[in-house]
């Protein structure tokens, strides 16, 4: 579709093309990929992949292009062993993509085209289809001999991606098929094959698509639905929270919807919005346009002195470079509107000079469009001026230029500036026939919009009727049948249907009584039960904590009968203590807790371990980092595995780091899929690993190794470095909880 310059379309730079962005996870993995010492297919394409994220790095640096150089070179490299037609021809698009960042356009041409060629000999259609697509982006879409070439590389890639069944690239490429055609029916055609498919892979960043939609209906004068799907547009990309010059976009072509409804409030707030953002990518060509309709905007609200000053603004803030022809030619056009809207001819004469010179050297490369605004607005500036001579003459130009393309809009904006020259001049006889054709035009464009709008809405309303009315005749139809139907019937089950709802009511009734009778029953029961249970939990609460307190006064007695034992004899009544210890702190934790069934391993692992540092005075030398999710244990696992933890911690802190060596113990606990992993992991000198394997010769693996047959627990003990205790079982009720009581106490 071909669109006039302001309409244009923010589609950023070449490399959008491509397909989804690399993260920098993925570039991690391919990565370990790299490093390994294979040569194979899988190895050079992680090494491409390696070479594109490098190269479409956000924030990218001369340095990720050498890196992107480097991969390449291995790629090729490792492929003149294994000679693979598909790796040649990903290396050559890779090639192709770092050429045209290191600003080498003609040789990523060329390795494109070697790219196409090579991918379809090994018909890689993935690879194709991103090659076609980044060939069209070297073509002018907007151009005559660009054009067609562009539409036909992108179908090409549309057909190469449906070999893969890839949607989503299929999508992209109905979308630059629909930006770029030339007729609004088969822009919108394409447009929608785009929508439908992000839709169907429930693709939701398609404000691009909409953003599209909404310029084709825009083109084709369909304002309302313009509307429509620029809203549409604006709102996904605030969900998406798209900041990006899509959103630049958007708000222009918003901006140009409310322009064209004469509501220059609305469009300057949008043009206004759009600005910022291209203000934020210092995108200096996307400022300039949106200057221009900035001011074309105060210009219709007669506010001349603003859109000066907003210009002036622009130009100070991003000078055009010298040597830019069309943000020249667009500075003089402003320059003279502002200057003939406010009436100052003198200040106007060296930017129509400036823009006569620039139409005169640059004729054969501006396009029609741009020569008929030029001429116009030379003419308005002269007819301003009263030199109704050169008023006519760039009139006259304009004309010529209209007979061979033209809309009815610009033959409207002739005929209306041929009115004002004819009555500048005082030729009010001619004045008067170019103002009837001035208003046949508008009556035509008029009254052919809204004879169609009419046909569509009367179209409309006629399938509405007549649907409504079949629908009518279908339910009269259907409820004639059933009436035929029933009316025997009604007659023969009334007195039926009266006695059966008496006996019925009679029934609900009694049913009612009883249900409330057997309530009230339930409700006092509940009660009862739930005293009791009150009763229960605090009755097991107070067990909990006698218990706990018995512990504590064996604790205590053990330590002083320690006062009076050496040596080994003093060492087995500290390790009984702490075994103790580990167990009176379990139903501590229970009758603290509102939950008096289970153990929070995460709260009860680090008070356990603590105990242990301050028993044994730790701190400073031996590191303990502990990682415990939150899993509630039952007294029957808890138990076990507190005393598992007490023997496993003990014998770290007493063998692991021996003399001054210091050291980090590791305590993790998780769970997955029902299955609990408890590790217990020192980095210190570890054990032989028969002892480590076998535990005859030690009582606390001895015990770990029953303790975990108790509850039927996987034991596993590793002395590879340092020394790993690992214990696995699966969170199960087990039969009988007492069991454990007597094997702690049998421990102690």
């Amino acid at each position: 579709m071909r669109k006039p310059i302001l309409l244009f379309i923010l589609v950023g730079t070449f490399f959008l093309c491509r397909g989804q962005e690399i993260k920098r996870q993925q570039a991690d993995q391919l990565l370990k990929i790299v490093q390994q010492k294979v040569t194979d297919t899988a190895h050079i394409h992680a090494l491409l992949t390696l070479a594109e994220f490098n190269i479409f790095k956000k924030g990218q640096l001369k340095t990720d292009l050498d890196s992107a150089r480097l991969f390449i070179d291995q790629a090729k490299r490792m492929n003149t062993k294994i000679k693979s037609i598909t790796a040649y021809g990903y290396t050559a698009l890779v090639e192709s993509y770092l050429a045209r960042k290191s600003k080498q356009e003609e040789i990523a041409k060329v390795l494109n085209d070697k790219a196409i060629q090579l991918l379809s000999d090994a018909k890689n259609y993935y690879h194709l289809g991103q090659a076609y697509y980044q060939r069209a982006t070297y073509y002018n879409p907007y151009d005559d001999s660009g054009s067609s070439k562009v539409l036909d590389l992108y179908t090409k890639g549309i057909e190469a991606f449906k070999m893969t069944n890839n949607v989503e690239r299929q999508a992209y490429g109905y979308k630059r098929l629909g930006e770029y055609d030339n007729a609004v029916q088969t822009t919108l055609e394409k447009l929608l094959k785009s929508l439908a498919l992000y839709k169907s892979i429930h693709y939701q960043a398609v404000q691009e698509v909409y953003d599209l939609i909404a310029v084709a209906y825009l083109y084709d004068t369909n304002l309302q639905k313009a509307l429509s799907y620029a809203l549409l547009a604006l709102k996904t990309a605030e969900l998406d929270k798209d900041t990006t010059m899509q959103l630049c976009a958007i708000n222009n072509h918003l901006g140009l919807i409310f322009y064209r409804k004469h509501d220059y409030k609305n469009s300057t707030f949008y043009f206004v919005k759009a600005l910022k953002t291209a203000e934020t990518y210092n995108d200096v060509n996307t400022i300039y346009f949106l200057c221009v309709n900035i001011v074309n905007s105060y210009l219709n609200t007669e506010q001349p002195i603003a859109a000066k000053r907003i210009l002036q603004q622009v130009l100070g803030k991003y000078p055009a470079p010298k040597n830019d022809m069309d943000l020249s030619r667009i500075t003089n056009e402003l320059f003279l509107k502002i200057y003939t809207k406010l009436n100052q001819i003198g200040n106007g004469r060296p930017y129509a000079e400036a823009l006569r010179t620039i139409d005169l050297k640059y004729k054969n490369k501006l396009n029609v469009a741009k020569l008929i605004e030029d001429n116009f607005i030379m003419s308005k500036f002269y007819l301003a001026a009263q030199s109704f001579g050169q008023a006519t003459d760039y009139m006259k130009k304009s004309e010529e230029l209209l007979a061979k393309n033209g809309t009815a809009y610009d033959r409207s904006a002739l005929y209306s500036l041929k009115f004002r020259i004819d009555t500048a001049k005082g030729n009010y006889r001619s004045a008067v026939q170019h103002l009837i054709h001035f208003n046949k035009i508008q009556d035509s464009i008029f009254n052919e919009r809204k004879a169609v709008e009419f046909q569509k809405q009367q179209v409309q309303y006629e399938t509405e009727k007549k649907d409504q009315q079949i629908k009518l005749l279908q339910q009269n139809e259907l409820l004639q049948q059933t009436k035929l139907k029933h009316a025997g019937l009604v007659q023969n089950l009334t007195l039926g249907g009266i006695i059966v709802m008496l006996i019925i009511s009679a029934l609900i009734y009694r049913i009612y009584k009883q249900k409330k009778a057997a309530n009230a029953i339930i409700t006092h029961k509940n009660e009862l039960l739930q005293q009791l249970l009150t009763g229960k939990e605090c009755l097991l609460k107070e067990v909990h904590h006698r218990v706990k307190n018995n512990l504590h006064t064996v604790i205590c007695l053990l330590e002083s009968q320690a006062q009076y034992l050496e040596n080994d004899a003093l060492k087995a009544i500290e390790s009984s203590q702490h075994r103790i210890y580990a167990m009176s702190l379990i139903h501590q934790k229970l009758y603290q807790s509102d939950e008096i069934k289970t153990i929070d391993m995460a709260f009860y692992i680090p008070e356990l371990v603590q105990s242990l540092q301050d028993s044994f005075d730790t701190f400073g030398k031996i590191h303990f980092i502990i990682d415990v999710e939150k899993i509630e244990l039952g007294i029957s696992h808890a138990i076990p595995l507190g005393l598992i933890l007490n023997e496993a911690v003990t014998n770290c802190i007493k063998y692991a780091f021996p003399g001054d060596r210091n050291g980090d113990v590791f305590i993790l606990m998780s769970e997955n899929d029902g299955l609990i992993k408890l590790e217990i992991i020192d980095n210190g000198i570890g054990m032989p690993q028969n002892q480590c394997q076998n535990g005859t010769e030690s009582l606390g693996l001895k015990l770990i190794s029953g303790l975990s047959a108790d509850i039927h627990a996987d034991y596993s003990c590793e002395a590879e470095y340092g020394t790993k205790i690992t214990i696995s079982f699966r969170n199960q009720n087990l039969t009988d909880s007492d069991r454990y009581m007597e094997t702690g106490a049998a421990i102690v």
